[in-house]
């Protein structure tokens, strides 16, 4: 069985039959979804989860761990997630065969989406059978289009288990077909604490520092470590630099600055949305602490970038593949009101 569904997936898909490689999850320190898990099996163990259920969340709080610790559930020995037991094992190290973990580095292909169907084809050896996708909005047309045929009948004793970050970024009839269970990212107290404890240069940034940078990155951990661990000076300067550009008039030498900028940190447009935010916030904020003298230009340039700021939230909801900068370079060019 699992050298016919190789031999079909030449990608760097990860699931349950990857000898070379195995991913090892572990949900010791997974902070915030409490109860969840439980909750979810439960529901199962009653009769009463649908076969089809996508948890929905901000990108980067852990989700994907959290879908490990789910999928534990249901291999345990006590059915609490142990993290200690052959089942937990085998879902951490990813072997366990009555699961199929698809997890890829980009874009989920049509192979994928076939090579998940073959497998839901064979009877369980415990139940349910279950099928782990992580990132499902990531699916091209075709793959979801596969996945449909998956969804409009599920096989008896399967549970299709897939996380996303944007569900209303999946086909309509996808939606239609699943159940949707959103989460809420972990308290900020407890995410800061959590980076903290994992930062290797933990004494060179404040809480402050750290609160700031969840808040730009939409309190995603960790896209939050990943900034913190590759900050430099350079990169400081840089960012500082795009929040005062962000106030001076998108003119001449400013307005290409800013976007030289914008492609060098390699912000996609929400990202730089969200970044924008925190740094009109803090501008806001700083003009009315220290009280100095601000001339109405100021609060002109701040309410035309919260109108380009609209744009780039409108377009992201209304489109399927992620935005390019070239919304936001677009949105510059329009003249600032005077």
């Amino acid at each position: 069985m699992k050298s016919k569904i190789m031999s079909r997936v030449k990608t760097k898909t990860k699931t349950f039959k990857d000898t070379a490689d195995r991913p090892l999850r572990l949900w010791d320190d997974l902070i915030g979804f409490e109860g969840v898990d439980a909750k979810l099996y439960s529901l199962w163990a009653e009769g009463r989860l649908p076969q089809v259920v996508i948890v929905e969340g901000r990108e980067g709080i852990g989700k994907k761990i959290f879908m490990a610790k789910l999928a534990a559930r249901f291999f345990c020995q006590t059915h609490t997630a142990c993290g200690h037991c052959e089942g937990c094992h085998g879902v951490q190290q990813g072997y366990s065969s009555d699961m199929f973990w698809l997890e890829t580095e980009g874009t989920i292909k049509v192979a994928e989406a076939e090579a998940l169907q073959d497998y839901l084809q064979y009877q369980a050896q415990t139940s349910p059978r279950l099928a782990i996708i992580i990132d499902i909005e990531t699916m091209n047309d075709q793959a979801s289009n596969r996945l449909l045929k998956i969804l409009e009948e599920p096989p008896a004793g399967v549970l299709v288990l897939a996380s996303c970050n944007r569900f209303d970024k999946l086909l309509p009839t996808i939606r239609s077909r699943s159940v949707r269970w959103r989460v809420e990212p972990p308290s900020v107290v407890e995410s800061t604490a959590l980076i903290r404890s994992r930062l290797s240069t933990a004494d060179m940034f404040s809480d402050t520092d750290i609160l700031n940078t969840l808040r730009m990155f939409g309190l995603s951990i960790s896209r939050t470590l990943a900034h913190l661990e590759k900050g430099s000076a350079d990169q400081k300067a840089k960012l500082d630099r795009l929040r005062t550009l962000l106030l001076l008039p998108m003119k001449g030498e400013s307005l290409r600055e800013l976007q030289d900028l914008i492609k060098e940190q390699g912000f996609k447009a929400p990202d730089l949305a969200q970044f924008m935010e925190v740094a009109l916030n803090q501008s806001y904020r700083r003009i009315m602490e220290t009280g100095r003298e601000t001339s109405l230009q100021d609060f002109r340039r701040i309410k035309h970038w919260r109108r380009v700021l609209s744009q780039v939230y409108r377009a992201g909801g209304s489109t399927k593949n992620n935005l390019n900068v070239q919304l936001v370079a677009e949105a510059l060019l329009s003249p600032t009101e005077t």
